[in-house]
């Protein structure tokens, strides 16, 4: 309706204008220039309110992109301080990834997380933790990276030269290839390294096609893999300790039981001799049987300074101080000398055969 109205008081405008012009040409020029000015006011208020609204649109859109950014880094910095937070719990290692991995899949939605972790004897890295999107399939845990087929890879591991969130385009081919026959596509390479530069492996943080990491986004990743890192450097250390703990005790039961073996072979030469002196206290005992006890006593004494003798050995070994001198031996000699020792032992009487 009131655009009907506009339109018969525009015409009822302009049957009076053509009346005008005929009778008052002077006034019709005036108005007519009145309203040409009018007309371009209002084309340019629409123009700049067109350009305002535009303004407007564009700035709510620059306005809801930084809403998402910063809601992206807010979720970045809940992942990193969520990993923290594992790494200070009491949780093991292999608990504390897994839910460190998991976290990493709830706030960057990736295709899967591998963590390849090196061997012992340093020849390949295994699948040791892994995370996987719901409609990816998961690698079979003996899938191993074997460093002779690629040497490069542990090279550039062991000196530092993996760029953190390098991709197979950024790598050399070699890495590229054994990348491909795994089944990785589209893959983010995080090396795991010690505060002294020792190599734990490397982490591959796999995307879906249709999505890149930015680079703060591959930052906020190492940041983690730093964490991951650290867990995993704790973790051998207190493993180390362990074992270094085990080492000790099985070192004192088996010193605590040589002692007990030797205080047994101290004391037989000891009182041999002990023994024999007392009997040269005997005025009536003949010249032969004293030569005799005599001859007795120093083999005892002999016996005794060479169980010392070798009581010190053993320390000097377990010192590391014992200094090894090779030289010819004859063997038989030697042998002899050995049977010597034990032929009265009962353990080899029972064992004929070793005569």
């Amino acid at each position: 309706m009131s655009t009907d109205k506009a339109n018969r008081n525009d015409t009822k405008i302009q049957t009076l204008l053509k009346k005008l012009e005929s009778t008052e040409p002077e006034l019709y020029s005036e108005i007519e220039s009145y309203i040409a000015k009018e007309k371009k006011l209002r084309q340019d208020a629409e123009a700049k309110l067109a350009a305002c609204q535009e303004q407007q649109k564009q700035d709510e859109q620059s306005l809801n992109l930084l809403k998402d950014e910063f809601n992206n880094h807010l979720q970045r910095f809940e992942l990193i301080a969520e990993s923290v937070a594992i790494a200070n719990t009491e949780e093991s290692c292999p608990h504390a990834i897994n839910m460190i991995l998991d976290r990493i899949g709830f706030h960057m939605s990736p295709k899967r997380i591998l963590v390849f972790i090196d061997t012992p004897d340093s020849t390949m890295c295994k699948v040791e933790y892994q995370w996987v999107a719901k409609d990816v399939q998961p690698f079979s845990h003996n899938t191993a990276i074997i460093y002779k087929e690629c040497p490069l890879w542990q090279k550039m591991q062991a000196e530092l030269k993996m760029a953190p969130g390098s991709q197979p385009d950024d790598l050399p081919d070699d890495i590229t290839m054994v990348l491909e026959n795994i089944g990785l596509k589209n893959v983010y390479m995080f090396p795991l390294t010690g505060n002294d530069g020792t190599s734990y492996g490397s982490i591959m943080f796999e995307s879906y096609e249709n999505c890149q990491l930015s680079k703060l986004e591959i930052r906020y990743i190492q940041i983690v893999t730093i964490v991951l890192s650290g867990i995993i450097h704790i973790y051998r250390i207190l493993n180390d300790l362990i074992l270094e703990k085990e080492r000790a005790q099985e070192a004192d039961r088996l010193k605590s039981s040589f002692l007990v073996n030797m205080s047994h072979d101290i004391r037989i030469p000891l009182n041999s001799i002990i023994g024999f002196s007392d009997l040269l206290a005997d005025e009536d005992l003949t010249q032969t049987d004293r030569e005799e006890f005599i001859d007795l006593i120093n083999k005892s004494g002999q016996d005794l300074i060479t169980l010392i003798d070798n009581i010190i050995d053993i320390s000097k070994i377990e010192t590391g101080q014992m200094t090894v001198k090779k030289e010819e031996c004859p063997l038989f000699p030697l042998l002899n000398d050995i049977m010597a020792v034990f032929k009265n032992d009962r353990k080899l009487e029972e064992h004929d055969n070793l005569s």
